[in-house]
């Protein structure tokens, strides 16, 4: 198979540039989607995040784990707050440390995202 790249270039809107400037990206995001298998594992997996919003648990649940599952969570700020795999059908995650806001969950297998959303966390 062939394998695949991505280039990215970033540069200053001053044609010299500015020796030490600072570039600020709120947030990119960029994923690959294969046109085989992925919808197949996708249908395959019943998975639930509760409470929405959160306070201190948080749980994930998944009807049948065939394959590694991971679970991600990200602040507004990009920053991962928490991930791990998930070992059991269902997990429960300790996040009473977490401030008050929103935040972004991912669960993904092998690498392709299975499901992703919102998700509040209220104190």
């Amino acid at each position: 198979g062939s394998v695949d790249s991505l280039s990215l270039y970033f540069s200053s809107s001053n044609a010299e540039g500015v020796a030490g400037s600072v570039l600020n990206v709120d947030a990119i995001r960029l994923g690959y989607k294969s046109s085989v298998g992925i919808n197949d594992l996708a249908d395959k997996i019943s998975l639930s995040v509760f409470p929405n919003p959160a306070s201190n648990l948080l749980t994930v649940s998944i009807d049948k784990i065939d394959s590694d599952i991971y679970f991600e969570l990200v602040d507004i700020a990009g920053r991962i707050v928490l991930a791990d795999n998930i070992k059991n059908e269902k997990q429960t995650f300790n996040i009473s440390k977490l401030e008050s806001g929103n935040y972004f969950y991912r669960l993904s297998s092998n690498g392709i995202v299975v499901k992703s959303d919102n998700l509040s966390v209220v104190k």
